[in-house]
């Protein structure tokens, strides 16, 4: 009996090890040392993935800071294609990082800043889910994180990774500090000024982030406390933002305006109508969806064909899931709204949950109507498995 036992004592002691494993992931032991450890950890998968060589970093991402410190706007005409005037800021991070240290340290610390992301994610999920389990909310900020936006972007220059840490930063603010910024007293103004100072700054640095920035001030009219109370919190958001974008884009801003007739140059130019460029609005149209059946139907077609929204090939079948989940939740609050109030009813979902609900439908929205480019996505795909 004691040899035939013998065959089945190592399974066990692995079963018994991963029982101790998976016990030891619900203690708030492990949440700090996930707040350590995790940063770390993407510092180092984005040295397995290589040296960064994106076309973007060939064409513009390096020389924008280049020739923002070495006085070349007056002297190149754009070399970088109609990027060379992109707010040049974000790029200081990557620039200065690989003229301070060796390309694979440079490529460790932004895998570092891009990994904080999970800790922004583990803390909303925290505030959303049931105090009581540590385990699902670590689980569920990691899957985000898998995603094929954010994790092909891991420690190069691209910078979605990178502002993607004020969208989520402001909303775990938000939802950190719920009750005071329900409140709409002197604390809870001032707390919306700094979640719309946070979103600016992102925005400010990466304007395809505006979705973001919209999206939250939208959502905030959901919480709860009436109509004036939430257009006074929406609109304090909103001075938030605008502060925000002056604080990180306002320098260049006002440079492109006193060189060409337009802050925004040379997007938008339908508007501002400076001689050196095109009388255009927004330059990259053709990622968009055409006609109402494609509007209906994007996250359907762009799972079934993804090169209509990124040039990588990828397998994009989290948003036809996430599509049909929406559809399924909006018949069940139909179904509600329109049951006898005698009925039972039942149980609704929490403020917070549909705050992120609001948000992430509103961002998806606004993404689909003015961009469209997969890469954009990475705060609503770093959120999707909370969803």
């Amino acid at each position: 009996m004691s040899l035939l036992s013998r065959p089945l004592s190592a399974p066990s002691a692995l079963s018994a090890a991963a029982a101790r494993c998976w016990a030891l992931l619900d203690t708030e032991a492990a949440a700090r040392r996930a707040a350590w450890l995790l940063p770390l950890l993407f510092g180092l998968l984005s040295l397995l993935l290589g040296q960064d060589d994106n076309w973007d970093l060939r064409n513009y991402h390096l020389y924008n800071p280049f020739a923002l410190l070495n006085g070349k706007l007056n002297v190149d005409l754009a070399p970088g294609q109609w990027q060379s005037y992109f707010n040049p800021t974000l790029d200081l991070v990557y620039y200065g990082l690989l003229r301070a240290l060796p390309a694979p340290l440079a490529g460790f610390a932004m895998g570092v800043l891009h990994g904080l992301n999970v800790l922004l994610v583990l803390a909303i999920a925290r505030r959303l889910l049931p105090a009581s389990g540590r385990r699902l909310p670590l689980l569920l900020a990691l899957a985000g994180c898998m995603g094929c936006a954010f994790f092909s972007q891991l420690g190069n220059s691209m910078g979605d990774n990178l502002t993607a840490l004020s969208v989520l930063g402001a909303l775990a603010l938000a939802l950190r500090h719920w009750d005071t910024l329900a409140r709409v007293n002197g604390r809870g103004l001032a707390l919306a000024l700094l979640a719309g100072l946070v979103m600016g700054a992102g925005t400010g640095l990466k304007l395809t982030n505006a979705t973001y920035a919209l999206a939250l001030c939208a959502a905030l009219l959901v919480l709860p406390g009436g109509w004036w109370r939430a257009l006074a919190r929406a609109f304090v958001f909103g001075v938030g933002v605008l502060s925000g974008i002056a604080l990180t884009a306002g320098h260049w801003f006002w440079r492109m305006w006193l060189e060409f007739g337009n802050p925004l140059y040379p997007q938008f130019n339908d508007i501002f109508h400076a001689p050196l460029a095109a009388p255009l609005g927004i330059v990259d149209t053709h990622w968009l969806p055409q006609g109402w059946t494609e509007k209906l139907l994007w996250p359907v077609i762009f799972a079934l064909h993804p090169e209509r929204v990124t040039e990588i090939r990828m397998r994009l079948l989290l948003w036809p899931l996430l599509y049909v989940g929406f559809i399924v939740l909006a018949v069940a609050a139909l179904r509600a709204w329109r049951r006898p109030r005698a009925a039972a009813a039942p149980a609704p979902l929490s403020p917070q949950a549909r705050f992120l609900l609001a948000f992430f439908v509103l961002a998806y929205l606004g993404w689909q109507a003015l961009f469209s480019i997969y890469r954009y996505l990475v705060p609503l795909e770093l959120l999707a498995p909370l969803v």
